[in-house]
Order: C-alpha cells, then sequence, then structure tokens
C-alpha cells in the first residue's frame, strides 16, 4: 500500500480513514477532516468505533476515530460507546479532556488559545454546550464500583480524579 510503509494492517487503517473522510465530508470538501461532523458522519464513525470496540474490546480506538468523535458535540456520542463497551479509563480520559476543554472555555484569553472562542470574541461550540451530566454520574458510580473490585489502585485514582475535576467545574 502506498504512504503505509510497506504494512499491509497500516494500510487498511489508512484506507478506512480515507473511506470515512471522502464519505462524511460535506459535499466538495471530501479527503478534509472536518472540524466537526455532521449527523450523518457522526453516525458513519458511531457505527466504525462500535464495530471495533465490539470486536477488539482489549485494543485502544485508531487515532483518526478517537480524533473525529472526540471533537465537538460528537465527543458525547464517543463517551456513550465507551461506557457500553466498559472502557471505564478511556471514558474518564475523554470526560477530563473536555472537562479541561470547558474550564478553558470560561477564561476569554484561554479560550482563543483553545479554540473555543475566535480571536474577535465570538463564542463558538464548547463541551459546557449541552452537557451530559447524567453520563458522567453513571460514570463516577460504575468507577466507583471499580476502585472497590480492583487492587490495583488505577481505578481509584482515575475515580478521584474525575470528581476533582467535576467539583473544580462546579465552583
Amino acid at each position: 500500500p502506498l504512504d503505509a510503509s510497506g504494512s499491509v494492517v497500516r494500510g487498511w487503517w489508512q484506507t478506512l480513514e480515507h473511506a470515512l473522510l471522502a464519505l462524511a465530508a460535506p459535499a466538495g470538501d471530501a479527503g478534509v477532516p472536518p472540524r466537526r461532523l455532521t449527523a450523518d458522519g457522526r453516525r458513519l464513525y458511531s457505527l466504525v468505533a462500535e464495530e471495533l470496540l465490539a470486536k477488539r474490546p482489549q485494543e485502544a480506538l485508531p487515532e483518526f476515530l478517537q480524533q473525529a468523535l472526540a471533537a465537538g458535540p460528537s465527543w458525547v456520542c464517543l463517551l456513550r460507546l465507551y461506557m457500553k463497551h466498559r472502557r471505564l479509563a478511556d471514558a474518564a480520559e475523554l470526560v477530563d479532556k473536555q472537562l479541561h476543554a470547558a474550564t478553558d472555555a470560561l477564561s476569554p484569553v484561554k479560550a482563543v488559545g483553545a479554540g473555543v472562542m475566535s480571536s474577535d470574541r465570538r463564542s463558538k461550540w464548547t463541551p459546557l454546550q449541552e452537557f451530559p451530566v447524567s453520563l458522567l454520574v453513571q460514570l463516577q458510580r460504575a468507577m466507583s464500583q471499580e476502585a472497590d473490585k480492583d487492587r490495583s489502585g488505577k481505578f481509584l485514582h482515575a475515580a478521584s480524579e474525575l470528581d476533582g475535576r467535576l467539583v473544580q467545574l462546579g465552583t
């Protein structure tokens, strides 16, 4: 495969990425990564992510899928998929990134740098819009339950970080 350094597997992943870009892009923008997915694009990417999470439960989603679904309002779809497939660490990491972007949006200087506000001070989308509070409560409960079972302390640390971020956002 071209541009895959001779790796067939890498070539297949690139083929999938290019096909998704072509199918999800608005007319005339084929091959250009969308800044935010349309409803059809979100559905297409989420179906691919759902299939990969179901068939390869121990492997991370490819970066291009994570990035496309984590950008804009479609991050909630990715959060739901992670929770459905009990990928609690991935879900917590996604929430942490979104909460970080949300707190940046509260500061005008940081908001411009984070891309949630244009330089002329017009607000762009932020994770605080349509924030999935009920999903966060479910994630907190699931992480607390896992922390009780987990002897390594990995989930306890992640659960306390999530709690801290949520408290920080509420103040």
